[in-house]
């Protein structure tokens, strides 16, 4: 008997050291764990579409997948062969009048006491000029070593996520597979049904954001156009990818268009506001409840916490991910905790521990 307890005892100990090795290792490499975890979204996103069109095709689904990535090659070199033109006369457009812009907003701050303060307590151009050169060369250089490392970093981190996505989605059978090897026998069948329901409430998020994003960016845009903003396809494009960012993300894209405004006249930041507050409306009321019909709704306050926090930690990266963090640990707890521990232990059927 008492074997039997000391064994229990030290099983008990034994699992929360793993655990507690798991989360300290979670907390050193937590950026790398949100790369892994952009990597295994882009895979999910691929083997959805491209099961999607094996199902409605005569091709399987690498024939399909392979399909969509030369697919996908071709339409964004074309788009940007296209298109680069145009986008490069809209960024020199909005590069010219951004110092308009920020003469427009400046004299409307000037009408009022608060706005006075404001632009006492922000440095001039000519102090901000004098703060760069008084760090000399070396502090020139250094920014310059910062700025390269910082774009190979990114350029490196895409390669990555790239590689890890690629790789994922061409076999993703593999990989479940192995990992359905570390659990135990008796229940592996229920992992797999967990595995499932994350992958296939993923991808309905997914699915839902993309949507989000392509309608904002185009509402947008054509919105700009009308009022005759400057920049208005670029301005579209901004607002469309913070979209991606529930809850927060359509105030963020909103903020360039806005200023903007300022150089068509004085009224015309509050009607670039009306209008993308329409495009949102329209998003959040209309469009996302339509497509949520399937797939699951997050709560705002849990995911506003969970992007309070993510900020904190990693900053920008951590609030886009946010969202679909949020999205798999509901999916975990109402598998495993829910279903597999509360619902278990009382069941009529279950027997008194």
């Amino acid at each position: 008997m008492n074997d039997d307890i000391n064994t229990s005892f030290v099983n008990k100990v034994l699992i929360l050291a793993t655990i507690g090795l798991l989360l300290v290792i979670a907390w050193y490499t937590f950026d790398i764990l949100l790369l892994i975890f952009i990597g295994i979204l882009l895979a999910l996103w691929l083997d959805g579409v491209s099961s999607w069109i094996s199902r409605r095709t005569p091709f399987s689904r690498r024939v399909a997948l392979i399909l969509l990535l030369v697919g996908g090659v071709a339409v964004v070199g074309t788009v940007g062969y296209l298109g680069a033109p145009y986008l490069v006369d809209e960024i020199e457009q909005l590069e010219s009048n951004l110092p308009e812009a920020t003469e427009e907003i400046r004299a409307e701050l000037e009408q009022y006491q608060w706005g006075r303060s404001i632009i006492d307590s922000m440095p001039d151009n000519a102090e901000v000029l004098n703060s760069l050169l008084s760090n000399g060369q070396s502090g020139a250089f250094s920014r310059i070593i910062g700025t390269f490392s910082t774009l190979v970093a990114g350029v490196t981190n895409t390669i990555l996520v790239l590689i890890i996505a690629l790789t994922i989605s061409l076999e993703p059978s593999f990989y479940v597979d192995n990992f359905l090897r570390v659990i135990p026998v008796r229940d592996r069948d229920r992992a797999c049904e967990i595995i499932s329901a994350l992958g296939e409430s993923l991808k309905e998020w997914i699915a839902v954001r993309l949507v989000s994003v392509f309608t904002t960016g185009f509402l947008s845009a054509i919105g700009l156009l009308i009022l005759g903003v400057p920049g208005a396809i670029i301005l579209g494009i901004i607002a469309g990818a913070f979209a991606i960012i529930p809850f927060i993300g359509s105030f963020i894209g909103a903020i360039p268009g806005i200023l903007v405004a300022f150089t068509v006249g004085p009224l015309y930041p509050l009607y670039a506001a009306i209008m993308y507050w329409l495009v949102q409306q329209i998003e959040s009321l209309v469009l996302t409840p339509t497509l949520q019909r399937t797939a699951m709704a997050l709560p705002p306050a849990l995911t506003l916490s969970v992007q309070l926090i993510l900020g904190a930690l990693v900053g920008f990266v951590g609030i886009a991910l946010a969202a679909p963090v949020t999205v798999a640990a509901i999916v975990l707890v109402r598998e495993i905790y829910i279903k597999d521990i509360i619902e278990v232990n009382h069941s009529p059927d279950a027997s008194p521990v």
